[in-house]
């Protein structure tokens, strides 16, 4: 999955493009090992942080 899919998705979906910022770390970040399949699953993910109401 591209880093900002999520973000495009929001996009074509009414979000404020403005409002809206995005960054992938990929492999610097892992939350999991990466050598099984099930790490590698909980790697790929999308976290969200609210910065302002």
């Amino acid at each position: 999955m591209e880093p900002n899919a999520v973000y495009e998705y929001l996009v074509k979906n009414s979000i404020n493009a403005k409002k809206l910022t995005f960054k992938g770390f990929g492999a610097s970040k892992p939350i999991a090992d990466n050598k099984s399949e099930s790490g590698r699953k909980n790697n790929r993910r999308t976290s969200f942080v609210i910065t302002k109401i």
